[in-house]
């Protein structure tokens, strides 16, 4: 007897639900005779991180938070140093190399000067391109001109690495704001002893997974 293969299609769903009871009838591992109050340690921890949990007398736990918090903002402020002295060699480079006059340029300026070997050669650029409202004008203050490849590629290695430091400088704000909300939800983590997961098998038609329901 030969079997025919048969095609089956399935898909699988994965739901998560996270219930949060925010006036919470759990107890805390710190006064377990107490009902607890979520509010006042999340934002607690949401302005300071660590502050919430060193409320719950979880001192390790918060030391932990505010040593990632200060590691952040030392990283942060190294970066926003190291920025501000390339952007400064930047400026020194386009001056005494390419003639620029710094007053009143934009960033954007600078990617022009580090785009093209002098002002003319822009702006044939930008009237080739048909965008003739992107050209500088001439002989008021835009006029640039590298007298080699060398040092205009050495200009765009400084602004290169300052928009790096630019760039990580963002993502470490941006760490610092994870910071927050992680310490935040560890404090509602700390007062529940209660917590439940579930998992429902989850079977209907073609559908086929599991939905898990995290209460606490």
């Amino acid at each position: 007897m030969q079997l025919k293969p048969t095609s089956v299609r399935l898909h699988t769903l994965l739901a998560v639900s996270l219930f949060m009871g925010l006036s919470g009838t759990g107890r805390s591992q710190v006064q377990p005779n107490e009902p607890i109050t979520l509010g006042k340690p999340f934002f607690k921890s949401l302005i300071i991180p660590g502050w919430g949990e060193r409320s719950l007398g979880f001192t390790e736990r918060a030391n932990k938070f505010v040593t990632v918090e200060a590691s952040i903002w030392v990283g942060y402020g190294l970066m926003h140093v190291l920025h501000d002295r390339t952007h400064d060699e930047m400026i020194q480079m386009s001056v005494s190399k390419a003639s620029v006059n710094p007053s009143g340029k934009s960033n954007s300026y600078y990617d022009d000067v580090g785009n093209y070997r002098d002002l003319s050669s822009y702006n044939e650029q930008m009237l080739r391109d048909r965008n003739p409202f992107l050209t500088y004008p001439e002989n008021q203050g835009y006029e640039w001109s590298w007298p080699s490849e060398t040092d205009r590629q050495s200009f765009k290695d400084v602004k290169f690495k300052r928009n790096l430091y630019s760039h990580f400088a963002g993502y470490l704000l941006g760490g610092i704001t994870i910071n927050h909300l992680v310490s935040a939800i560890d404090a509602i983590w700390l007062q529940k002893n209660d917590m439940i997961l579930q998992a429902v098998p989850m079977l209907e038609g073609e559908v086929q997974g599991m939905i898990f329901t995290l209460n606490f």
